[in-house]
């Protein structure tokens, strides 16, 4: 079979000859041959925690679902995800907004499924043309079952399973979106954005009366900023109330 061929400062290890195929796929990437020699090493490289993880490295991963930055080295850990996943929700609980938790949420998930049907509808387009060890097996990463290119029927048959399954997919993000339109709707067009974070800060530094470096403040520091920020404007509508 044919095979093709760090905050952490500004230099960030990339993925090669196939970095227009794993920059969309993002966590649902390739892979990479480098891993930390034990769990031990694995665990101090890898944020865990809202009180660890910058803000910075926090808005990479929910507006680009850059994973890379969970890790100090710039590899993405094991279920990366799966790990953004339980930041998010300590994230949520900490800011104690259900509303605007929710919309958190449907977000990432919007963006999370974005990311991995466009991985795999290029990873199908690829191989369809071009058998790849390296793509096969970032999609068996991801839990699909790949026979070997030595069977081209059963090879392609598997193929045509993965593109049916992405279809189920493409479905739950289409009533996703819809979810999280209605509640922008509800939150006068709120969008986590690049700009969204940028105005946040913008407020936060006002409120703290000097300049607010994400990378700089952790995650559960900036939800306790902008929790305290929301009680003293609900206190401050019940005065004039």
């Amino acid at each position: 079979m044919k095979k093709s061929t760090t905050l952490h400062g500004d230099t960030r290890t990339r993925w090669g000859s196939l970095s227009w195929f794993t920059k969309p796929m993002k966590d649902f990437r390739l892979r990479r041959t480098a891993v930390p020699n034990s769990k031990a090493a694995q665990s101090n490289n890898t944020y865990t925690r809202c009180t660890e993880l910058p803000l910075y490295n926090f808005i990479r991963c929910i507006v680009d679902s850059d994973y890379t930055y969970l890790s100090r080295d710039g590899i993405p850990p094991p279920e990366a995800e799966t790990l953004f996943e339980k930041i998010l929700l300590e994230y949520i609980d900490l800011t104690g907004d259900e509303d605007y938790s929710y919309f958190i949420k449907l977000t990432f998930q919007v963006s999370t499924l974005q990311t991995k049907i466009t991985a795999i509808e290029k990873a199908l387009n690829y191989l369809v043309k071009n058998p790849s060890q390296e793509i096969e097996d970032g999609l068996r990463g991801l839990g699909y079952t790949l026979p070997s290119l030595d069977d081209e029927i059963a090879y392609f048959k598997a193929l045509e399973r993965v593109k049916n399954k992405t279809k189920g997919m493409y479905i739950d993000l289409q009533r996703r979106i819809f979810d999280l339109e209605n509640v922008r709707k509800s939150q006068k067009n709120t969008k986590i954005s690049e700009q969204y974070f940028t105005s946040s800060l913008i407020e936060v530094s006002k409120y703290m009366k000097y300049h607010v470096n994400p990378r700089e403040i952790t995650v559960a520091e900036y939800a306790e900023v902008i929790k305290r920020m929301q009680n003293e404007y609900r206190q401050w509508q019940t005065s004039k109330a």
